[in-house]
């Protein structure tokens, strides 16, 4: 015997519920795969040991002697635009997109990490973020840590190549060291 319309409407209007379910339950599957997922790369990029230096710890610059017990990797670039501002040093800013950032590549230890953010004042002056970069050498695409300031005054002289090298310092000239 088949069913009648009330046993076939109740069987109806529970699919859905069951589907929205099942729906629901694969979504929530999906976000917790996802937090552990970002958990692993948040754990990863608190143990990045790269840092990407574009002003004074460059080489050939007063600071990169804070980074002798290092090991340079190479030339590199931002792969994302930022705005550079000289001020004696260099500002790099992730409030205005200019130009690619110019710098270097470090692989460096915690002691040294330490010692960077202290001469960037991190947190409280520059902020210490993961970005991504990009090795001149091989275009081998890289996450490293780069110090951030927003407080920018526009009264800085905005360095539109994003090469800290171009910089001339009133008063002091090119500010590259020459050995």
């Amino acid at each position: 015997m088949g069913k009648t319309s009330e046993e076939f409407m109740r069987q109806r209007e529970s699919e859905p519920r069951d589907l929205h379910a099942e729906r629901e339950e694969r979504i929530q599957q999906e976000i917790e795969e996802w937090k552990e997922r970002d958990k692993d790369l948040i754990i990863s990029l608190e143990k990045c040991n790269l840092v990407f230096v574009y002003g004074t710890l460059r080489k050939g610059h007063g600071n990169n002697r804070l980074l002798r017990n290092s090991t340079y990797l190479g030339r590199s670039a931002t792969s994302d635009k930022y705005a550079m501002y000289g001020v004696g040093c260099p500002i790099v800013s992730d409030q205005k997109e200019v130009s690619k950032i110019i710098g270097e590549v470090y692989k460096i230890d915690e002691e040294c990490l330490a010692n960077l953010d202290r001469l960037e004042g991190h947190p409280d002056f520059y902020k210490r973020k993961v970005i991504n970069i990009t090795l001149d050498d091989n275009n081998n695409q890289l996450s490293a840590w780069i110090y951030i300031c927003n407080r920018i005054y526009y009264t800085e002289t905005l360095i539109e190549s994003g090469d800290y090298n171009d910089y001339e310092s009133p008063g002091f000239g090119n500010n590259l060291i020459r050995y």
